[in-house]
């Protein structure tokens, strides 16, 4: 599994879209983690898997931001990735 971290998702979509689409082609099974909206969506089309995480591109109220690290958290917990991109720098957080 390969898991795409990424705030905001329009940048996904623009710069990592093809990253993803050749490793869906090489065979790995392919998600992202991204706010809901920005035309997000569309990995479907693709082939990939979307997961609607609350992550948000600028440092808000603490208990938000701790709400998105434990959905990240979750699905880390769920997924078990072998190998995770953050594509943001609060992703990599």
């Amino acid at each position: 599994v390969l898991l795409f971290v990424v705030t905001p998702g329009r940048y996904f979509l623009s710069h990592r879209l093809p990253l993803a689409r050749a490793a869906s082609a090489a065979g790995w099974d392919v998600h992202v983690a991204a706010p809901p909206g920005d035309a997000i969506d569309a990995v479907a089309q693709d082939g990939l898997t979307y997961h609607p995480v609350a992550l948000h591109r600028a440092f808000a109220a603490p208990t938000r931001e701790l709400s998105s690290l434990v959905a990240l958290l979750r699905l880390l917990r769920t997924l078990r990735p072998d190998v995770v991109h953050a594509v943001s720098p609060k992703g990599a957080v």
